[in-house]
């Protein structure tokens, strides 16, 4: 979106909850749309790009958020993924330079920093010394240009020799249009040896899949001079001789299947054909000109996000990161119902590509394919289980409530940690002042004893809690309240005291201290 989004929803029966607008990276809610209350029938909302404090959200994946609950307590959440763009595309050329004297051929490289731009154009006008300057005059129009760099070859040689004005500029999927930008480049008088030189394609992908193998180039010799056309690294290291002709006037074509002198397939990068006619040394002088390629036999990379296996809940999304030299696009599909799937974009980079929020519980997969402009692509398959049950998690010993005393073994905790995706289990012990330390942890099922509390601690009420995660991050605990008593009754008998003589009727006292006491019992034996 560049100035407003909608969004609508049915609500087919007496709903509570929120729309909002979240940033999908950070799960982050910007904007409060609208508060459900008991609401029937088609919500319809506009958003304008504003956070709730008025101010304009950064550029990036956002998404409608509606999350209600019904009558019953059911919960229910839902999103629409969108895009904000408000930022206006910056072009810039790095070739060619202003001041450039043109051969027959110049380079254009022209860079365009963009979310998603749709289109860009170049335009030139001439500087006449009578008129001033001329007209603007569309030179190349680029729909769907790729992010980064777009290269393209001016045939400046058919031109009137002058002074030349070129400017770009882009416009992005939303409207927002970029600046121009401006370069200076002359045309001079030059010697007519070479008519016309091309190649064609100037991407090539020799990787033998029969798609851009190869490129054509073709020379037009205005006279008959010698010819040689030759492979150079950007750097004008020598690759390979591709023709040498003692010329005559005509058409030259030589072919290059992106391989050195060697036959070995050269490297990915930008590399020139040099050709060149005629002889310093002679009267009609030499006419040498520089045609960009490039070579690109990789294929796009797809990086998965958290791995291939994933076990997945409403609250994650599946995150992909493309990249590639010269990209094209990149498709999603599945056989199952994946209501917020994006189908295709053009974007390379870390992007949300589905959500998983209202996918049934199971495992999916998901095909996933990058293609280049070389014809290169890339397939990989994302399987991923929904999960949305908790784990179970019970201490079924002690029991609740229960009076413990350590003994010499400590004290035996049995409960049961089961989930179809189990993760891990974690035994932990809370004291009254909340103060939590691990007794035992596991990354195994179990039904049975889970470990031995020492309890090598002061008396008093004790929390312990049984905690299970599953591979999704669902969660569940199950606690029991416990007192721990490790000291004895206090016993004192007063009277009669040690090594008195009673008759056969006489009273006992003392007295009998602890904090349980369950009973005591006084008995008297003769010797």
């Amino acid at each position: 979106m560049s100035q407003q989004a909608s969004f609508s929803v049915e609500l087919g029966e007496p709903l509570e909850g929120e729309v909002n607008v979240v940033r999908v990276v950070d799960n982050h809610a910007t904007s409060l749309l609208a508060v459900i209350d008991g609401d029937l029938g088609q919500l319809a909302l506009d958003w304008e790009g504003l956070d709730d404090a008025g101010l304009q959200v950064s550029d990036g994946v956002y998404a409608f958020h509606v999350d209600v609950v019904d009558a019953c307590g059911h919960e229910y959440e839902s999103r629409q993924v969108f895009y904000v763009d408000g930022t206006a595309p910056v072009v810039s050329f790095s070739s060619p330079q202003t001041g450039l004297v043109a051969d027959l051929i110049v380079p254009v490289a022209l860079s365009v920093v963009d979310y998603r731009p749709v289109e860009a154009r170049i335009e030139f006008r001439r500087f006449d010394h009578v008129d001033g300057m001329g007209p603007w005059v569309p030179l190349v129009l680029i729909t769907d240009p790729p992010r980064g760099e777009f290269s393209w070859q001016w045939e400046a040689g058919l031109y009137r020799p002058g002074l030349y004005e070129l400017r770009a500029m882009a416009v992005d999927e939303v409207g927002n249009v970029g600046d121009w930008t401006y370069v200076e480049v002359t045309i001079p008088d030059r010697p007519e040896l070479i008519s016309y030189a091309a190649v064609t394609p100037k991407l090539i992908s020799p990787n033998g899949d029969g798609v851009l193998d190869a490129l054509v180039a073709d020379v037009l010799l205005s006279q008959p001079v010698p010819l040689s056309i030759d492979v150079e690294t950007a750097d004008l290291a020598h690759v390979v001789s591709l023709a040498v002709e003692a010329g005559s006037a005509g058409v030259y074509r030589s072919n290059w299947a992106g391989v050195d002198a060697s036959g070995v397939v050269v490297a990915d990068g930008a590399y020139d054909v040099f050709v060149r006619a005629g002889d310093a040394g002679s009267p009609s002088g030499e006419h040498a000109i520089r045609l960009r390629v490039e070579v690109d036999a990789t294929p796009p990379l797809i990086r998965l996000v958290g791995g291939s296996a994933m076990f997945v809940t409403d609250d994650d999304d599946l995150v992909v990161e493309f990249d590639d030299a010269h990209p094209l696009r990149w498709e999603a599909s599945s056989t199952s119902v994946i209501p917020h799937l994006i189908p295709t974009g053009e974007r390379f980079e870390e992007q949300s590509v589905l959500s998983w929020a209202g996918v049934a519980e199971g495992e999916h997969s998901v095909r996933l394919q990058a293609s280049d402009l070389a014809g290169n692509q890339s397939t990989q398959v994302v399987v991923a289980t929904v999960d949305r049950t908790s784990p179970q998690a019970l201490i079924t010993s002690p029991e609740e409530g229960a009076l413990l005393t350590r003994g010499d073994v400590g004290i035996e905790v049995v409960g049961f940690a089961d989930d179809l995706h189990f993760s891990t289990w974690v035994l932990e012990v809370e004291d009254s002042a909340g103060s939590v330390q691990t007794v035992v942890s596991g990354t195994e099922m179990v039904d049975g004893p889970l470990g031995q509390w020492l309890a090598a601690t002061a008396d008093g009420e004790y929390t312990l809690r049984l905690l299970v995660t599953d591979l999704a991050g669902n969660s569940a605990a199950h606690e029991i309240h416990v007192t721990l008593d490790n000291t004895p009754p206090e016993v004192a008998l007063l009277t009669p005291a040690h090594g008195d003589w009673v008759s056969e009727q006489f009273a006992a006292t003392g007295h009998v201290t602890d904090t349980h006491l369950l009973r005591y019992t006084l008995a008297i034996a003769s010797r």
